[in-house]
C-alpha cells in the first residue's frame, strides 16, 4: 500500500484538491501564502500536505469499513 497512495494522491487527490479550491473560500488565504513561500518551504509544505491528504484519506476508509461493520447484525454465540 506504501506504493499505491503515492500514486493515488499524484493521479487522484491532488488534482481534485486544485480543482476545488475555487469558490471554496481559501482562494486568498492561499494565494498569499502560496507567494510568502521559499522554494524550501513549498518543497515541506507539499510533502506535509501530501502526508496529511493520505492520511484523511485513510482514516475516510478506516471510517468507512467500521461503519458498514457496524451495521451488520450480530450473529447470536
Amino acid at each position: 500500500m506504501e506504493a499505491f497512495l503515492p500514486w493515488l494522491y499524484a493521479r487522484y487527490i491532488y488534482p481534485y484538491q486544485e480543482e476545488r479550491v475555487l469558490g471554496s473560500g481559501y482562494e486568498l488565504d492561499l494565494s498569499l501564502m502560496d507567494s510568502n513561500l521559499t522554494p524550501e518551504e513549498r518543497v515541506n509544505f507539499n510533502k506535509s500536505r501530501e502526508f496529511f491528504s493520505l492520511q484523511a484519506f485513510v482514516l475516510g476508509l478506516r471510517t468507512g469499513i467500521g461503519l458498514s461493520e457496524s451495521f451488520q447484525p450480530r450473529r447470536a454465540e
